[in-house]
């Protein structure tokens, strides 16, 4: 079911979510994403005889690692999520599947060995002048062994962990490092989502962590801690289909720009850095105040939901790419062709 697709790895952008926060000491983990994924066309003929409405799509996701030079993956666990947030679609298959692994190679021969021996012994010398001179000596020596063989099968890690959560729309990963593999690095991982026959294009939401596990002597006393993150939306479009990338691509050139548009805003929506014309213009009036977390009500909010009152409390700029944003968002949902757009679940993460 899985086939290798060929897509391109574009950069991704962090969004701060309600997640538990990172640690300030230990290893510090980034991830990065591609931005925009082609999906393949995978349907079986059996498949298709008996879901007549329905296909099956293959998407693959390249997740890239780094860790900050001069600290290691021993100890450290990442998990990571593939969601369909706004459940228009249902996950068929995915890749890796749970893995355990050992780091011998075949069976282990193991050999135990019972061995008894009593010796007793008594010697007595004389060699003085005109005397006798004798050497006398008695002893009782039992000897025996046993030796038992067999071949064990080496003890079994648990290097990868997958299956679904909210129910089956979408799933998840979770990654340890052993002395064969690392962290650091891409990582590929596939999903096969079950979608209308007519689905054109979509958008996932892919969430990562990276957490230091305590290990040796301290690893009863201590707590895992966070010590990375990244979320991410990936744009999902079918293969050859050029206006459903166009969109795609749309949608991930206006989250860029709406980002980039919040990043020179400070807090409440409002320029960070202002000339003193500026300042004294917004003290006489001054411009309302958005909530400190819009961006994140923008970008996880239902289509449908009205932005109006949001989008009237900030600057023009990012007013501006805000209202690109859901243009290009509503575009791309409209191509998942499973019911309507306006009703599926953007809400923020538990």
């Amino acid at each position: 079911m899985i086939r290798k697709a060929v897509v391109g790895f574009c950069a991704g952008l962090v969004l701060t979510c309600a997640t538990a926060p990172v640690a300030a000491g230990g290893p510090r983990v980034r991830f990065d994403t591609d931005a925009v994924v082609a999906c393949a066309d995978v349907t079986p003929v059996e498949f298709a005889e008996a879901n007549p409405g329905e296909k099956l799509i293959e998407a693959r996701f390249l997740i890239s690692t780094l860790i900050a030079p001069g600290d290691s993956d021993g100890q450290l666990q990442h998990l990571y999520t593939i969601e369909s947030r706004q459940r228009t679609m249902q996950v068929h298959d995915y890749l890796p599947k749970t893995t355990l692994a050992a780091d011998v190679v075949g069976h282990m021969l193991v050999e135990k060995k019972d061995e008894k021996a009593k010796t007793l012994g008594l010697t007595v010398t004389g060699a003085y002048e005109k005397m006798i001179t004798g050497t006398g000596s008695a002893g009782i020596d039992s000897k025996s062994g046993v030796i038992l063989k067999y071949e064990k099968l080496p003890a079994l890690e648990l290097l990868a962990a997958s299956g679904p959560i909210r129910r089956g729309t979408g799933v998840y990963f979770k990654l340890k490092p052993s002395s064969q593999t690392s962290l650091e690095g891409a990582q590929e991982f596939a999903a096969v989502f079950r979608v209308p026959a007519t689905w054109r294009g979509d958008y996932v939401y892919v969430h990562c962590e990276a957490w230091s596990v305590p290990t040796g002597f301290t690893s009863a006393f201590g707590e895992p801690a966070r010590v990375g993150g990244g979320d991410f939306f990936v744009a999902l479009h079918l293969e050859g289909d050029v206006q459903a990338k166009a969109a795609a691509q749309e949608f991930a050139r206006a989250e860029h720009q709406l980002r980039s548009a919040a990043a020179r805003c400070g807090e409440g929506g409002q320029r960070r850095t202002l000339s003193s014309v500026a300042q004294f213009a917004a003290w006489i009036t001054p411009e309302p105040k958005a909530p400190v977390d819009w961006l994140a009500r923008l970008m996880y909010r239902a289509p449908a939901v009205d932005h109006e009152p949001l989008l009237s409390q900030l600057p023009p700029e990012a007013r501006t790419a805000a209202e690109a944003y859901l243009a290009a968002r509503w575009s791309l949902a409209e191509m998942s062709q499973w019911g309507d757009p306006a009703s599926v679940d953007h809400s923020l993460r538990e």
